[in-house]
């Protein structure tokens, strides 16, 4: 989180390779078994869960994405954060829309009241 400005041997900015490009390639790998199991699988069963940050909304740039500069070299470490979870986002959302069999969440941990789902459990 918030690395100081470095590049993988790609080229690609490093905090976005991990937080989102990584992301990105898992799920287009196993997207041909997840549609085929979604298709045999009671709905929301098949399911994808990206791990984002509130930061997606309170770090990465008011425009959005900045695709002219996606390594936003020039940028804070915690802009660059916030675009690489915004990224997730955005994935996730498009990822919902148009696969509907597979349900498609991101989600900051930080913010998941898990104790008030414990206490429903019975």
């Amino acid at each position: 989180m918030c690395v100081p400005y470095e590049e993988t041997k790609d080229g690609f900015e490093m905090q976005l390779a991990v937080n989102y490009i990584g992301h990105f390639l898992l799920t287009k790998l196993l997207r041909p078994i997840l549609v085929t199991t979604s298709k045999l699988a009671p709905k929301g069963e098949v399911r994808i869960v990206n791990v984002s940050s509130d930061g997606h909304v309170k770090l990465a740039p008011k425009q959005g994405i900045v695709f002219p500069e996606m390594n936003m070299k020039e940028y804070t470490v915690w802009t660059r954060y916030g675009h690489s979870k915004l990224a997730n986002v955005l994935h996730t959302k498009e990822l919902a829309k148009r696969y509907g069999d597979i349900l498609s969440i991101s989600l900051h941990l930080g913010t998941v009241k898990t104790s008030a789902l414990l206490d429903k459990r019975d």
